[in-house]
């Protein structure tokens, strides 16, 4: 039954569905600021006539919100189950909803209608500057003065994985990053690396794994493996990278974007050396370790210039 092992939607979140062709689909999976969704389940709560407009094998365009954070997500995936009315599956109740297999997963700003039509009328002329009175200059982004606190990444971790997540401070990363930890940079507009975010090889492996409910055992084989992480638990950790910019954003940092991520043995030649001075030379930094449910403990570092 569909509502076993898919992450869940309540309808309070949901902002709108809209139908969509499988080219539409693929599209918006693959838009700048997303990242793939490894095709991980969801199940989204909706009313039991709007899940009438929807057919099994047909394509979803979802946007939601995360209750305490700003801003909404897009979900694109494909419908594996259309509940039309709310069942009972042992002790588990099915509310009325759509079973998805994510496309792609984005955290956006952009409308997903067309927009309104606008009246013909003459633009107007663009004001004139006066000398006496110039625009004021952007103020420079001062990283000392950015404020994350665990609870902020905890929360986003939450929200993402869809388990129970706990944090305290650690100081297990900022101390040292080995060779198979995973060290993601991230730029801004202007090609420059400015912040910066680790996992363990260990917690790159639950965290992965936590995102698609890989089996426990398969993750422990891994996390005991001499070499670096790879498969599924790798590209669903890049993932959570991806998405975890958002923490920058919600900070009132510039726009930034995921630009690379290395192990730590790879250090060294990262993005051109300035990765390795990012963490040599920090203005601000977060260590924390985490404790998800079901997957155990992770440890996070994250660091900005």
């Amino acid at each position: 039954m569909v509502a076993i092992g898919f992450r869940r939607i309540q309808s309070a979140a949901v902002l709108k569905a809209d139908p969509l062709a499988s080219d539409q689909a693929l599209a918006l999976a693959s838009a700048p600021g997303g990242c793939p969704g490894n095709r991980y389940p969801i199940f989204v709560e909706l009313e039991a006539s709007t899940v009438a407009g929807f057919q099994r094998g047909g394509f979803c365009a979802v946007e939601f919100i995360l209750p305490g954070k700003p801003g909404r997500w897009r979900a694109t995936g494909e419908i594996v189950a259309a509940v039309g009315t709310q069942k009972s599956q042992g002790s588990v109740v099915v509310p009325a909803g759509l079973g998805l297999e994510l496309l792609g997963l984005a955290l956006t700003s952009e409308v997903l209608v067309a927009p309104e039509p606008t009246a013909l009328v003459s633009e107007p002329a663009p004001p004139v500057e006066s000398a006496a009175d110039p625009q004021e200059p952007e103020p420079e982004f001062d990283a000392s003065q950015m404020v994350i606190e665990i609870s902020d990444a905890v929360a986003m971790l939450r929200d993402l994985l869809g388990r129970d997540v706990e944090g305290q401070a650690s100081s297990v990363l900022a101390d040292k990053i080995g060779p198979h930890d995973v060290v993601a940079c991230y730029c801004d507009d202007d090609g420059e690396v400015i912040f910066a975010i680790a996992f363990d090889k260990a917690g790159a492996a639950r965290i992965g794994g936590a995102l698609t409910m890989l089996p426990v055992d398969s993750l422990d084989d891994a996390i005991k493996g001499k070499g670096a992480l790879t498969g599924e638990p790798m590209e669903n950790a890049k993932e959570v990278l991806n998405i975890m910019s958002a923490l920058f954003h919600e900070a009132e940092s510039p726009h930034v974007v995921l630009a690379e991520t290395v192990l730590g043995a790879d250090l060294a030649d990262a993005a051109g050396g300035e990765l390795q001075a990012l963490l040599d030379n920090k203005v601000w930094s977060l260590s924390l370790k985490i404790d998800i449910e079901d997957y155990g403990m992770a440890e996070v570092f994250l660091a900005a210039k």
